[in-house]
């Protein structure tokens, strides 16, 4: 199985996290389609992942997968219009 982010440790490298969460009932119709993964599959995969919660905690952002696509289209336009002014402020990397 290939690390994830978080599983890997890797999260300190990257400015900034957006997780991306959903019910756990979603999740698995999703993966089951997408995937073609069997419940049991599905289930093996989620324990070698750290636990949505965690990972949400560690975010600093978070999209709902839950809403339709028009919130969903509208969180993702917030979150780039945040990171934008964050990443483009005359400010960013100042010291003071």
């Amino acid at each position: 199985m290939i690390p994830l982010l978080f599983e890997a440790g890797l999260e300190s490298n990257f400015d900034s996290l957006i997780v991306v969460t959903a019910d756990r009932e979603t999740v698995d119709q999703r993966v089951a389609v997408s995937r073609n993964m069997s419940k049991e599959e599905i289930a093996l995969r989620r324990k070698a992942q750290l636990p949505l919660r965690e990972k949400a905690a560690k975010a600093d952002f978070i999209i709902d997968n839950n809403c339709s696509v028009d919130e969903i289209r509208a969180e993702v336009r917030l979150i780039m219009e945040r990171l934008s002014r964050k990443y483009t402020s005359p400010h960013r990397g100042a010291t003071n």
